[in-house]
């Protein structure tokens, strides 16, 4: 009956929790309102001098 009892409780604060409004940075809200981010013509093009060898 406890254990019962408990994965009720659990149940109930989690729907609680789905239920309550979004507050992060990550939301649909805070991301409409973000500036956008740089297009791809806007990005420097850097040449990569970085070797890779494979050995085999």
């Amino acid at each position: 009956m406890l254990f019962l009892t408990v994965l009720f409780v659990i149940v109930v604060v989690l729907f609680a929790y789905a239920l309550s409004s979004d507050k992060g940075k990550n939301t649909i809200y805070a991301r409409r309102h973000a500036p956008s981010p740089p297009s791809m013509t806007d990005m420097s093009k850097k040449p990569s001098t970085k070797v890779v060898s494979i050995n085999s």
